[in-house]
């Protein structure tokens, strides 16, 4: 459940890396029984394939909390507004993916963008374009409304 598409790595000064999800939850916020995110948390140790030591990783999740708590809540307040059951649905996966930091959620509310046919405003919002560059995968955040 995790993708480099709404995710950051950092190298620590002590060489341990973090992995920050882009979420409105923080690692302070207790797991719910259906987070598979949450169960990814904390510090895990991988062998080095260079070295005879391991390599550690915390994986945590509140990166952008602020900027994604924002979304959650007028994508919640407009869920008020919607023509039919897709748009709920899509706007109810978009809210527990930002919320969670879970890609699978935002895809399954894509699956639901689709079946969509026609609506009177077109939007699209997520972590959804990536691209390659000399450092690796990069996300990028985009919405668009036509």
């Amino acid at each position: 459940d995790l993708s480099p598409n709404n995710t950051r790595l950092f190298k620590n000064e002590d060489g341990t890396y973090e992995l920050r999800l882009a979420s409105s939850l923080t690692n302070d916020t207790p797991p719910s029984p259906n987070d598979k995110v949450s169960s990814l948390l904390g510090l895990h140790q991988f062998p080095s394939p260079r070295t005879s030591s391991s390599v550690s990783i915390k994986i945590s999740r509140g990166d952008y909390d602020t900027l994604m708590k924002r979304m959650t809540d007028e994508l919640e307040a407009a869920a008020h507004h919607v023509a039919n059951r897709n748009q709920k649905d899509m706007i109810d996966r978009y809210v527990s993916s930002f919320s969670r930091g879970s890609v699978p959620d935002h895809e399954d509310g894509s699956r639901y963008w689709i079946k969509d046919k026609g609506p009177v405003v077109e939007t699209y919002i997520g972590f959804i374009e990536s691209y390659r560059d000399p450092f690796g995968l990069r996300g990028e955040y985009e919405g668009t409304c036509m």
